[in-house]
């Protein structure tokens, strides 16, 4: 899929789709808290676009295991990134999405929601600056939307 449409379909979409989850998200604070994690053990970043940008981070990686030695540090991000983040310190395990087509991505998109959710991730932080998808991605997950 091109970049082009990529950002049409992002910008349009995305508006719409992060309403209706905050939304959601409002909905389900008011009638459930969850307590925070005392130990972290699971940290979940997400970046999709932008193998520089996820090399910026890189520190950030090294920082998080600097400060929790035994937290699990997981990369959701393209599948054009998962090399790269494989040779990163401080990654131990990616997750990918592909964007070559419409009907590809969605069905990695679901699958790797099905995968991070499984993960129990403690935090989930989204280092993405450009796509609403990031921020769906990370609601569903924080709010248990769809499972």
């Amino acid at each position: 899929m091109k970049i082009l449409t990529t950002q049409k379909i992002d910008r349009f979409f995305g508006s719409i789709i992060l309403s209706v989850l905050l939304f959601f998200r409002m909905l389900i604070k008011i009638f459930r808290s969850k307590k925070p994690s005392k130990n972290t053990n699971k940290i979940l970043f997400v970046k999709f676009l932008g193998m520089g940008s996820i090399i910026s981070a890189s520190p950030a990686f090294r920082k998080v295991k600097e400060i929790y030695p035994n937290c699990k540090v997981t990369v959701l991000t393209d599948i054009s990134n998962k090399e790269i983040c494989k040779c990163l310190p401080g990654i131990d395990d990616v997750i990918t999405v592909n964007v070559s087509g419409f009907l590809v991505f969605f069905l990695s998109f679901f699958n790797a929601i099905k995968i991070a959710h499984n993960q129990k991730f403690d935090y989930i932080i989204d280092f993405e600056f450009f796509a609403s998808i990031s921020a769906i991605f990370t609601l569903i997950l924080q709010q248990g939307i769809f499972y």
